[in-house]
């Protein structure tokens, strides 16, 4: 499943709109259709907050990024 997924994400036009995933899935991924990032809670530091987010608007196309404190 996690090849598949990782698979669909390297496509310019994917069919997967939506995945719920942990850092170790998207770890040094190249995902250019990526447009925005939610984080449920925030990373445990600034460096891996910018890493993570940064998967967003790879392509040059606007990009999001939103961290929900509860």
């Amino acid at each position: 499943m996690k090849a598949h997924i990782i698979s669909e994400l390297r496509k310019k036009n994917p069919k997967v709109c939506l995945v719920l995933e942990t850092v170790a899935l998207v770890m040094g991924l190249n995902a250019p259709s990526i447009a925005r990032v939610i984080h449920m809670q925030p990373p445990t530091t600034l460096e891996k907050y910018m890493q993570e987010i940064s998967r967003a608007g790879c392509n040059g196309k606007p990009a999001s990024a939103l961290t929900v404190l509860l």
